[in-house]
């Protein structure tokens, strides 16, 4: 059963072929062997009592969706009511849920089976997989490596989807190293309700999977309006993805991103994919930044650490030992409580982004780092639009170094290099896909139309 794509093994559930309780209970003694330390924890009774229910369903001839039955993995950053939720930190070692988030409610109403939350770098921060409170988690395909927890789950065919949030570009990085897919979202469209914050403004929950296909109609089911949720884009009659690949990309114009592939250390590859979409019919052509965007490559990393040591010091804040996060066993007074809850609860990366995100807004600091920050992303978000007027989607790599696989060791953290080319999806608020290959590709907003048929053609 696990070597079965999700859609595929939807459809021999809805056929009877195989059972949701069968698959389930499969999936669950599967993950008992993890090696890679995908899943911190599991939940098998709630899981096995969804599948009862939904056997029983079918069995009515009432099918929710395209994918009931599938078993899911839930990024530890997703609230599940009831359900442990740690942010991959010790300071939520002990916090459960008191509601679920609204894409949980999605997507059990569509029939699918929440297994268990899958390892994270602590509250987000950080792109390297080995930040999490609870230990990394090596890449099913470079041990040496260390990944994202939901990625290698997919990799290591534990389950066939996953939620997650992208804020700085990690899964999209962490696709891209295990060989699977990961759907970005335009900001907006999948609603935040509780998830927990690193970079409000910026962070986006997605669709992990094994294929395009896959992440596409495990999208369509999570998107959609939420008036919880402050920031989701409002009702409009935009049909969802439409999973039926185009016989060839005739017409699609394809941007080559030159300024980010002449950092990138991957020529065979662009060289590879451009050849590929122009033997699909595709419209492609290079594009190089205008003069007045020249510096927007360098200073987009630059802008995103700024404004997610901002937000994310603001969002720290409230884990103080007291109403929310780990308490010292030490000290009595008030103070204690706050050193001892923070200097044991977080970890080196999250007390290295309140200690900047403090310094860029201070009132000395505001305008000298925040401010500018904010306005490069504001001229990033005007480059990309324009561009993309021009073009249906833009490819770029995934990261500068990502061919050379060994340099992303365990205990590697995150620098600016990493975020060269997934800062400019998430700071404009655009959808972007990436996986296999090193690859990515960027749309306009709503245009996950365009990267489904473009990436379904590509992996065809």
């Amino acid at each position: 059963m696990h070597t079965l794509n999700a859609l595929t093994l939807a459809e021999k559930i809805r056929r009877r072929d195989l059972t949701a309780l069968e698959v389930t209970k499969h999936t669950l003694e599967r993950i008992t062997t993890d090696p890679n330390n995908c899943f911190l924890d599991t939940t098998p009774e709630t899981a096995l009592d969804a599948a009862t229910a939904l056997d029983a369903q079918l069995e009515r001839g009432d099918c929710p969706s395209l994918l009931a039955g599938v078993p899911i993995a839930i990024d530890d950053t997703i609230l599940v009511r009831g359900d442990r939720c740690t942010a991959g930190s010790r300071m939520l070692d002990t916090f459960k849920a008191p509601f679920s988030a609204t894409v949980i409610e999605k997507i059990r109403a569509a029939g699918l089976i929440p297994i268990g939350r899958t390892n994270t770098d602590e509250f987000g921060v950080g792109n390297s997989g080995d930040t999490c409170w609870h230990g990394s988690t090596p890449n099913p395909r470079d041990p040496a490596a260390t990944t994202g927890g939901a990625a290698a789950a997919i990799a290591s065919r534990l389950v066939p989807l996953a939620l997650c949030s992208d804020s700085i570009g990690a899964q999209r990085k962490h696709a891209a190293l295990t060989g699977t897919v990961f759907l970005k979202p335009t900001y907006g469209r999948v609603s935040r309700f509780g998830l927990i914050a690193y970079v409000p403004s910026a962070e986006q929950i997605g669709a992990a999977a094994a294929n395009i296909h896959d992440a596409a109609a495990l999208l369509n089911i999570i998107s959609g309006h939420d008036p919880r949720d402050g920031t989701s884009l409002p009702d409009t009659s935009e049909p969802p993805i439409t999973l039926t690949s185009r016989n060839g990309l005739a017409g699609m114009r394809v941007g080559i991103a030159t300024d980010w592939w002449t950092l990138s250390q991957q020529p065979d590859t662009l060289r590879r994919v451009s050849t590929h979409l122009s033997e699909l019919d595709a419209r492609v052509q290079e594009y190089a930044l205008p003069p007045r965007y020249a510096n927007l490559v360098k200073l987009g990393p630059l802008a995103l650490t700024v404004i997610a040591a901002a937000e994310g010091c603001n969002n720290f804040s409230r884990y103080d030992g007291l109403k929310f996060g780990h308490r010292p066993q030490t000290g009595t007074s008030l103070d204690d409580i706050y050193f001892g809850s923070r200097s044991e609860g977080f970890g080196y990366e999250v007390k290295k982004t309140i200690l900047l995100g403090s310094y860029v807004l201070a009132q000395q600091q505001y305008e000298k780092y925040y401010l500018q920050a904010l306005k490069i992303r504001r001229l990033i978000h005007q480059h990309l639009t324009e561009a993309l007027q021009q073009f249906d989607c833009l490819l770029l790599p995934v990261s500068p170094t990502l061919d050379r696989q060994k340099d992303v060791t365990a205990g590697a953290k995150p620098s600016l290099k990493d975020m060269l080319c997934t800062a400019p999806a998430s700071l404009a608020g655009l959808p972007a896909v990436a996986g296999t290959a090193g690859i990515q590709l960027v749309a306009g907003s709503r245009g996950e139309q365009h990267l489904y048929d473009a990436w379904a053609a590509l992996s065809g």
